[in-house]
């Protein structure tokens, strides 16, 4: 699927998930939060939410802004998927 899903690793020691994604030609990038303050299945719920957005040709970085993906648990991709 479109992105690439990573752990971002600062020369400080701090760790931030990231997804690396395109959308009308131009790469981006959506913060999902800290390591370990996210867990890996949360970050994996946003992950796929921030996916389904692009794949509708909305950004989520944008989508977040207006506030609908929230910080969230498993539902996120409902919560997400259900304001579009």
């Amino acid at each position: 699927g479109p992105g690439t899903f990573y752990l971002l690793v600062r020369p400080n020691g701090k760790k931030y998930r990231r997804l690396d994604y395109s959308l009308h030609g131009k790469r981006k990038t959506f913060a999902m939060g800290s390591y370990p303050d996210l867990s890996l299945k949360d970050a994996r719920s946003r992950r796929d939410a921030a996916k389904a957005l692009v794949a509708e040709g909305i950004d989520p970085v944008q989508h977040r802004k207006i506030g609908f993906l929230h910080s969230c648990g498993t539902d996120c991709q409902y919560d997400a998927l259900k304001m579009i």
